[in-house]
């Protein structure tokens, strides 16, 4: 799988698609171990991410969306051109309308801190509500966290490509 990310083979875009969008545990420990490698694929992956996080999981925490939604965000910092399309792929999954008794979906938070870390601001209106309304866990990211994330001078740096040879590296040295 990792050479496969390396050397960006698309072929492999399905296969890591339904590992990711799946609920079972051992795929859970797949996804794991990629992370977010695959944002080395690079706008490649934009769309089947979109489908990874638009999996529905019955407002439970899900960790391969939850990673689909992070791998979104980088490929998004590290090609602007994807920007939009991620931006609203994000923002599609945020409630549409606040009411009273709904059902929180775990994954809001994440999707919260990933639009903060792209600067939306076209969202903020309604994650301020969302944090208003206590659909926002505020240990995972205090009210003035998000707000901060808007009074810096850019965005985010991309992280550094996947390097396959660096990757190894590391796995060697911790092994010594």
């Amino acid at each position: 799988g990792k050479f496969l990310i390396a050397f960006r083979e698309a072929a492999a875009l399905p296969i890591f698609e339904q590992i990711y969008a799946s609920s079972d545990e051992r795929d859970a420990d797949m996804v794991e171990w990629f992370g977010t490698d695959l944002a080395h694929f690079g706008e490649t992956a934009v769309s089947p991410f979109i489908r990874v996080l638009q999996t529905d999981s019955q407002n439970e925490y899900h960790y391969g969306r939850a990673i689909a939604a992070t791998t979104l965000k980088i490929i998004a910092l590290q090609n602007p051109k994807t920007r939009e399309q991620v931006v609203g792929a994000l923002r599609g999954q945020l409630p549409q309308q606040l009411a009273a008794d709904m059902p929180v979906d775990e994954l809001w938070t994440n999707i919260v801190l990933e639009l903060s870390d792209l600067k939306d601001e076209g969202s903020r209106s309604l994650v301020e509500a969302m944090y208003a309304a206590e659909l926002i866990d505020e240990e995972l990211l205090p009210l003035v966290e998000y707000e901060a994330a808007f009074s810096g001078d850019g965005p985010p740096e991309a992280d550094d490509a996947f390097d396959i040879f660096a990757f190894y590296e590391e796995l060697r040295r911790q092994e010594n």
